[in-house]
């Protein structure tokens, strides 16, 4: 026999093959192999080979398609897609309930995006360090209904202002700090210098009509809390008390730099450049919520007097908390009327402006 033929078992054999019928078993038993070994081969190659992804933008996907197909967790906004070296990043409407209100588009075609985190401020750990740090494509996607997302394609964070922090409601329904990510579509920002966000602090004048509240006090999932409305009603009367009075009341919107959201001041009195801040009860709980809106405010408008305005006159003690501030107190009378407690005297960073006649404004009605 020559080397490299083999031999037939004769171990438990009745008798040998002959020669005929050994070639043909040993054919047959080869061509077998072959066939199931190339089937096998093929699927472990298609098994290792790295997905190409070739989802274009506008496409509607199933979710659990495209984790089955790239990768990456099936709960979390953003998953990272090891197989297409890519970060995938989901925005739904139900996020609202958690705090996700500032996903979306804007109008100098960068998209918005809230990082990670349901409870608390949110930290720069996990899937918001990884859109942070990573230099792979972000794939973002839209829920479009329940399972069902749209592509929106590839993006990249903004080169000069990649990320600011805002104010929104936990799962708790509690004001936390969030971190939202500005991105743009990665081919336009490569080609074309991305519009900067605001640099500098805007200061609006705007109706008492258009009375907003901030967005992180409210309750997106119920609308209008019934104390955010009787705090609008307070606005409204005291408005028409000053209008029948030839007073004029208007209210500011301060536009932060940084593309942040807007603040609202309740009331400013045209007349004696007094920053008022409203609430609806004269509560210990409410008094320190005006406080400490009215010295953020103060900030960025000018101002001759700050205020506090509310439906009652507050407890002593209160009052003397406002007045170690220097802030005034204004509150109604069982009349309808408005009556105040005047700080003593201005402290703090008060900027005082001239009335229309030249006239510095006078610190009592």
């Amino acid at each position: 026999m020559r080397s490299g033929d083999r031999c037939q078992p004769h171990a438990g054999s009745i008798r040998p093959f002959s020669s005929h019928e050994w070639a043909t078993l040993i054919s047959v038993t080869e061509m077998d192999f072959r066939e199931t070994n190339e089937v096998d081969v093929f699927a472990g190659v298609s098994a290792h080979e790295e997905p190409v992804w070739d989802i274009p933008a506008g496409a509607v996907v199933k979710r659990s398609e495209v984790h089955d197909r790239f990768g990456g967790s099936r709960q979390k906004g953003i998953a990272s897609a090891p197989k297409v070296r890519s970060v995938l990043l989901f925005s739904s409407k139900a996020g609202e309930r958690y705090g996700y209100g500032h996903d979306g588009p804007r109008s100098d075609g960068s998209y918005h995006y809230t990082g990670e985190g349901q409870v608390g401020d949110q930290h720069f750990v996990r899937g918001n360090n990884t859109v942070l740090k990573t230099d792979r494509p972000l794939r973002l996607f839209k829920e479009v209904s329940k399972g069902h997302c749209q592509y929106l394609g590839v993006f990249a964070r903004d080169k000069d202002d990649p990320w600011y922090r805002a104010d929104a409601l936990d799962r708790n329904d509690e004001p936390r700090s969030v971190i939202v990510f500005r991105l743009r579509p990665a081919e336009r920002q490569a080609q074309e210098p991305s519009t900067p966000a605001r640099r500098e602090t805007e200061v609006l004048t705007i109706p008492v009509e258009s009375y907003e509240t901030e967005k992180y006090v409210s309750k997106p999932k119920n609308g209008f809390t019934v104390a955010e409305r009787r705090e609008a009603d307070l606005v409204k009367r005291y408005a028409a008390w000053l209008d029948s009075r030839g007073r004029e009341a208007k209210s500011r919107k301060i536009c932060l730099a940084g593309d942040m959201s807007s603040l609202f001041v309740d009331v400013y009195d045209e007349g004696l450049g007094e920053l008022i801040e409203a609430k609806s009860s004269a509560s210990r709980h409410h008094i320190r919520l005006a406080l400490g809106q009215i010295l953020d405010y103060e900030r960025y408008v000018d101002h001759s007097q700050l205020a506090v305005l509310v439906p009652v006159r507050p407890a002593a003690d209160l009052i003397d908390l406002l007045k170690a501030h220097g802030i005034n107190c204004i509150y109604e009378t069982t009349k309808g009327e408005f009556d105040r407690v005047q700080a003593d005297a201005a402290i703090g960073t008060a900027r005082p402006i001239e009335r229309r006649d030249g006239l510095v404004a006078p610190q009592r009605f």
